[in-house]
């Protein structure tokens, strides 16, 4: 009875110990490798649509609270305080801000990919003058990655492809952040690229932005992981140009949602984002946009011909 006893002991230490190197296990295991992954000959099409918000809304949160946008890029905050949640920006990091909805987006236009080497190809095609006719924007190559390897990209496509496409290259952990090759006003813009002479001396830069893994989870058998991003900076100074009087000014730039990839299949599930100034939301000054990436069915004939 006693060895029994004993025996059913050892067994329930045995089994415990088990469970928790399982728990461990699936703890160490809750982790994401990105890496896009293309068979031959596939093409893979994503529809990008463009809308203008009516208002700033995340931009004016922004400007009021420059050091608090920044907290919330970095891996530890410096500053506790939190975004009120009835916020745009908490809204859109949580997914409960939904892409503006208008009849026809403001600008549409669609992305190709397709394996090359070790990584992938990546066009972008827009609608030409005449109806139903398609024209190139750029074409480049990605790592696996997705990290622009287009030498001569100008600053926009360069943050436009990083926004959309890149991913870490490392495998993270979920809560874990990673950065991305993207600038918004520092190089890139023409406040920081003097033209006739003219510049602006900044007396203060809020610069930070990060993309974390949110969760990881499976839909039969594939695995998804949902992430969430945040990238700002704000410029504060004086424009200066020769002969002329010093003025003040103030730039502000952000880009901030929400997508998922999937990990089985190497490829973007869906993206929602909201931008405002700087090299990837150019424009009107304060200019708030909308923009969503969704996955084609199909690449039409003119879209993959266009020149």
């Amino acid at each position: 009875m006693r060895t029994h006893t004993r025996g059913g002991l050892w067994l329930l230490l045995g089994l415990t110990l088990l469970s928790g190197r399982s728990a461990l296990g699936q703890d160490a295991d809750e982790s994401a490798s990105f890496r896009w992954k293309l068979e031959p000959k596939e093409l893979l099409g994503y529809r990008c649509e463009v809308r203008a918000v009516s208002g700033p809304k995340v931009l004016a949160e922004f400007a009021k609270a420059p050091q608090r946008f920044l907290a919330l890029t970095q891996d530890k905050p410096s500053s506790p305080a939190p975004l009120a949640p009835d916020s745009d920006l908490s809204a859109l990091l949580s997914g409960k801000l939904a892409p503006v909805a208008t009849p026809e987006a403001e600008e549409s236009s669609v992305f190709m990919l397709w394996k090359s080497g070790t990584g992938v190809a990546l066009r972008q095609v827009e609608p030409g003058e005449q109806e139903g006719t398609w024209v190139q924007s750029f074409s480049t190559r990605l790592d696996a990655s997705g990290r622009d390897r287009g030498f001569w990209n100008p600053p926009g496509v360069r943050n436009l492809t990083a926004f959309l496409f890149e991913m870490p290259s490392r495998s993270v952990r979920k809560g874990e952040g990673w950065g991305l090759d993207a600038h918004l006003l520092l190089p890139g813009s023409q406040a920081f690229n003097p033209t006739q002479g003219a510049w602006i001396e900044a007396s203060e830069i809020v610069k930070g932005g990060r993309v974390t893994l949110t969760k990881i989870r499976s839909v039969g058998a594939e695995q998804i992981a949902s992430f969430q991003l945040l990238f700002c900076e704000h410029v504060k100074g004086e424009w200066i140009s020769p002969g002329g009087p010093k003025k003040p000014v103030e730039l502000s730039a952000f880009v901030a949602g929400r997508g998922q990839f999937s990990l089985t299949r190497g490829r973007l599930l869906n993206l929602h984002l909201r931008a405002s100034g700087g090299t990837l939301a150019t424009g009107v000054d304060g200019e708030e946009l909308d923009l969503t990436l969704t996955p084609l069915d199909k690449v039409r004939p003119e879209q993959r011909e266009a020149k």
